[in-house]
């Protein structure tokens, strides 16, 4: 130990600014982590809050000589609880070009670039009232109620083109709301749906 006091000092002063210098050090630490962590709560929050549109698609087309059933997929892509109800679905057919076309579907027998009605859609249950758990989906099956078109369907598929899959296309809409955001009338997917003999 020094016995000279200005020596001492000098030890003394030294000690405290390290010790300063120390405590900055751990307050910058500290708010640098307080930074990061408000920026990936702030991050977190968005993600959760932020709106993702649902998603309706024909999923599966089952028929026979009596009856058609068309399986369709909710997809809640959201974070929250999704209410959907309402459903207004009806399925096209969409022949190939230079195809010919039964009289049971259409009055012509070609019809290049069009889309022929089949029918529409009713839900096979009595409530079109239903909800999906955040980050899922759900699969309902609706029944085709046009009755006069099952002759058509029959004669599709029978008649398939060029050992082609028969090319389907679902239209209609569905009111969707959460408890933070009302989506209104969602669309179906357009995308063909192909049933293979």
């Amino acid at each position: 130990m020094p016995t000279n006091p200005e020596s001492l000092i000098i030890t003394q002063i030294d000690k405290k600014s390290y010790y300063k210098v120390q405590d900055q050090t751990r307050k910058h630490i500290f708010y640098g982590y307080a930074f990061c962590f408000s920026w990936m709560f702030l991050f977190l929050i968005c993600l959760y809050l932020i709106p993702y549109n649902p998603i309706i698609q024909l999923y599966n087309l089952k028929c026979n000589d009596n009856n058609c059933l068309g399986s369709f997929k909710f997809i809640n892509n959201n974070y929250y609880k999704t209410y959907w109800n309402d459903p207004k679905l009806s399925l096209y057919w969409v022949p190939y070009n230079n195809q010919s076309i039964g009289s049971s579907c259409y009055k012509y027998s070609n019809c290049p670039n069009c889309l022929i009605k089949i029918g529409n859609f009713q839900n096979t249950l009595t409530n079109d009232n239903f909800n999906i758990d955040s980050k899922s989906n759900k699969i309902k099956e609706f029944s085709l109620i046009n009755s006069t078109k099952m002759s058509c369907i029959n004669w599709i598929q029978l008649n398939p083109y060029k050992n082609l899959p028969v090319r389907f296309l679902a239209f209609g809409h569905i009111n969707v709301k959460t408890y933070l955001n009302n989506y209104g009338k969602i669309n179906v997917k357009r995308n063909y749906y192909l049933m293979k003999k």
